[in-house]
């Protein structure tokens, strides 16, 4: 994935400084800030059934600090610099009569198992096009890639119960949030209407789906009841979301000979 992605991007730049070279770039920038829904993590390995393993779409912010470089009338080039937070969880289910003698029910489940340490940096490339409408507002539609960083953090959690006497680690997760220190890719299309205000500012709204197909945090889990079989697997969280996006684009600076 990593090759394909390196071809794709460099004749998208490649293109992108050729019509750059032949047209009297404006500028301008602007900020814009996302809201949605991550995919849920991935579970691989034993005790899904057993112990009703699973996780659900949680929410997503993003901040990015655009600058806009017209090529040609009606296309943009977007660089800029930005980052986001995504929240995951890991939901475990182990009734009482796990234990012997039986125990009460163990479980973490819903916002008990949400976690918000999912940090990333982001520096987009898109390509975006607009449509000027009759009375100024605009459509648009953008797409591109980003490349995205994540600082160093490894978490471990741990899951403890006194029974029968006896103090029982039950739930092991170790658990890696920045890809083991290495760079990745992510896909994004986005498309909307903005309305240009009277001070030519313009106020967008975008829906957009953002595409990861590596799993920047990843772990790996060990559920360990007396007398039953060790279950143990992974789970990973890719950060593809599907957003809504408000901007403010500041109005366009004079032409860049």
């Amino acid at each position: 994935m990593r090759g394909v992605t390196a071809s794709m991007m460099i004749p998208l730049l490649f293109l992108c400084v050729q019509a750059s070279a032949q047209y009297r770039q404006k500028l301008h920038t602007g900020i814009n800030l996302t809201t949605g829904l991550s995919s849920k993590a991935s579970i691989e390995g034993d005790g899904k059934t057993d112990y009703g393993l699973a996780s659900a779409p949680q929410l997503l912010f993003e901040g990015t600090l655009n600058l806009y470089r017209e090529l040609d009338e009606g296309y943009w080039l977007v660089t800029g610099l930005g980052g986001g937070v995504a929240a995951y969880n890991f939901d475990y289910y182990l009734p009482g009569d796990a234990f012997n003698p039986p125990a009460i029910y163990l479980f973490n489940n819903g916002a008990a198992s949400r976690a918000r340490d999912l940090i990333y940096l982001k520096v987009p490339l898109e390509l975006e096009r607009r449509w000027t409408t009759s009375r100024g507002n605009m459509w648009n539609a953008n797409i591109g890639a980003s490349l995205l960083f994540a600082p160093p953090m490894d978490v471990t959690s741990i899951g403890t119960v006194v029974h029968d006497g006896r103090i029982y680690e039950y739930m092991r997760v170790e658990q890696n949030n920045n890809n083991h220190g290495r760079p990745w890719f992510n896909y994004q299309l986005a498309g909307g209407y903005a309305w240009k205000l009277r001070w030519g500012h313009l106020l967008r709204v975008n829906l957009k789906l953002s595409l990861s197909f590596t799993d920047y945090g990843s772990a790996t889990y060990r559920l360990s009841i007396p007398d039953k079989p060790v279950a143990t697997g992974k789970y990973g969280v890719s950060g593809s979301y599907l957003g809504l996006t408000v901007g403010y684009l500041l109005k366009r600076a004079a032409p860049v000979e």
